[in-house]
């Protein structure tokens, strides 16, 4: 209803109109000949890290060295005074600045006590406002940058106390904004190392071990493993664990490794020349999740990899079929070696065995379609050689369903037309005598009044009547005829429909599609004398 350009739209009071709905119907849809037809509903996919991308959570702690702690120095700006500050005679405080003058060459100190844990990393900070000819040091570890500007040195505490000091010359610097905070928390650095500006400076003797750090990975699982190195002489070896667990780093570069930890910790050493360099942004994650990995299989570049041995692989997440349930498995083979068979799928349990077996190497994505009670209820690849190469990705389980509980429209006692083509068929009807049609062979045929055409068999033979052109191969086509017999039970059969009179004497209507395999439609039946239709 419509008024002044308005739509109206009103719910009838009594409820006419609302839609009806029941639930457990089938699921539908419209398919391509605009039919409605019940569909199977499908899971989602049953297989966790199918696409073996998913990585675990960071297990280095202050990989990029960027890491600082609280501020340990008290009054570091001297916005009051000296107050947390010891200092000689000629150190003088002012305007929030500390100036230590040294006119004579004496040693002149400025303190602060009980800052740093011997042993332990730490960065000081510092603003030199002003200097005139002069050099600091800190404490016993040496000359710090006494350049007017903000500078940042790094070091291993070897005293407690932070102890600035004239280290040359007839000093007059001033100094302010002094800052110190540790460095390099949850690495154990032995000589060799040290905490530089976001990264470990290495300068390290031949097979000593520089840096390592504890509770890093579980045995004998898949980790990633990353790293930032530059190299100026040597090579150094990183280990996630103890021994066999290792890679080498021999140039400058970013590297990504894919090691099954045979220990707990991560660690690193020169390897055998004395190593110059530096390392940043180490990381360390679990892959291969729901993945149990037997040797000879890795896990690496979002791929489950076979490395050439004979052993297989299995899914935690697939070990618990449902028995009464179908399922559709689909996964990608990739990198297949020219052994003569590369790879097989198998199931265990008291039914398993191999359903898969290939033999061919061809690359490309296969599908399986299984029934645990037959097939078993694990699923495991495995090599058929022990130098197969090759590599899985994008593993998919699906349960296969008939039914869903979405609520959907009730579509009972509901009829629906047709999308058809165009009629193929001329003078189907014979309604203009036999134009169009041809006989078979000895077949005797007839028009009668009313509209139909009588098949006659005299012969004992092929009875046939037909039209060409009707077909286009390939397609499918919806064909219906009406016929009747003078013997009841006879069989026909016609391109598309084979069956039997249910009676004599009368006209009977039968239906079914049809995938041409040929472009001729013909009706008869054969053998019988004496039967006509």
């Amino acid at each position: 209803a419509y008024n002044n350009g308005e739509a109206l739209c009103v719910k009838p009071s009594d409820g006419s109109g609302d839609f009806d709905f029941s639930r457990n119907s089938a699921a539908t849809r419209v398919n391509a000949q605009g039919l409605v037809e019940n569909v199977q509903i499908l899971s989602s996919n049953l297989v966790q890290n199918g696409d073996f991308s998913e990585e675990g959570s960071e297990e280095v702690s202050n990989g990029s060295f960027s890491q600082e702690g609280s501020e340990l120095i008290t009054n570091g700006d001297f916005s009051n005074g000296s107050t947390g500050w010891s200092k000689s005679t000629q150190v003088t405080i002012e305007n929030g600045v500390a100036n230590i003058i040294s006119n004579d060459g004496s040693f002149q100190v400025l303190v602060q006590n009980n800052i740093t844990t011997i042993g332990k990393s730490y960065v000081l900070t510092y603003t030199i406002v002003s200097n005139n000819d002069g050099g600091l040091k800190l404490g016993n570890i040496g000359e710090i940058n006494s350049a007017i500007g903000t500078h940042s040195f790094y070091f291993v505490a070897t005293e407690t106390p932070i102890n600035i000091a004239r280290n040359s010359g007839i000093t007059d610097i001033s100094i302010d904004n002094i800052s110190v905070r540790e460095v390099g928390q949850d690495w154990t650095l032995t000589s060799g190392a040290s905490i530089g500006e976001n990264k470990l400076d290495i300068n390290a003797n031949a097979y000593d071990y520089f840096a390592r750090q504890l509770d890093v990975s579980t045995i004998g699982k898949t980790y990633k493993v990353s790293v930032d190195a530059e190299i100026q002489s040597g090579r150094m070896i990183l280990y996630l664990a103890d021994t066999n667990a290792f890679e080498v780093i021999d140039a400058s570069g970013s590297y990504t490794f894919y090691i099954v930890a045979d220990g707990t910790q991560i660690r690193f050493r020169a390897f055998d020349a004395a190593l110059v360099g530096s390392i940043t942004n180490i990381s360390v994650k679990e892959v291969g999740q729901n993945w149990d990995l037997q040797t000879g299989w890795q896990i690496s570049n979002n791929k489950l990899n076979c490395l050439g041995a004979s052993s297989q692989i299995e899914a935690s997440t697939l070990l618990n079929f449902d028995i009464t349930k179908k399922y559709k498995l689909v996964f990608t083979i990739s990198g297949v070696d020219s052994g003569t068979r590369s790879f097989r799928v198998y199931t265990q349990g008291s039914n398993g065995g191999v359903i898969f077996s290939y033999t061919a190497h061809t690359n490309g994505t296969y599908e399986y379609y299984y029934d645990p009670s037959i097939n078993g209820t694990k699923l495991a690849f495995q090599t058929a050689f022990n130098q197969s190469t090759f590599s899985i990705d994008d593993v998919s389980v699906i349960e296969i369903t008939d039914d869903t509980n979405l609520p959907r429209i009730n579509y009972e006692g509901f009829s629906y037309q047709d999308a058809l083509g165009s009629e193929e068929i001329v003078n189907g009807g014979f309604d203009t005598n036999l134009n169009n049609w041809t006989d078979y062979g000895g077949t005797t045929i007839s028009w009668e009044s009313g509209g139909f055409a009588l098949l006659d068999n005299d012969n004992g033979y092929w009875c046939k009547i037909r039209q060409s052109d009707v077909f286009e191969i390939g397609k499918t086509y919806k064909v219906i005829l009406t016929a009747k017999s003078n013997i009841a039970n006879k069989l026909f059969f016609s391109s598309t429909i084979t069956g039997s009179f249910s009676q004599a004497d009368t006209f009977e209507t039968f239906e079914q599609y049809y995938t041409a395999t040929t472009t001729t439609f013909e009706f008869g039946y054969h053998n019988v004398t004496g039967q006509n239709a």
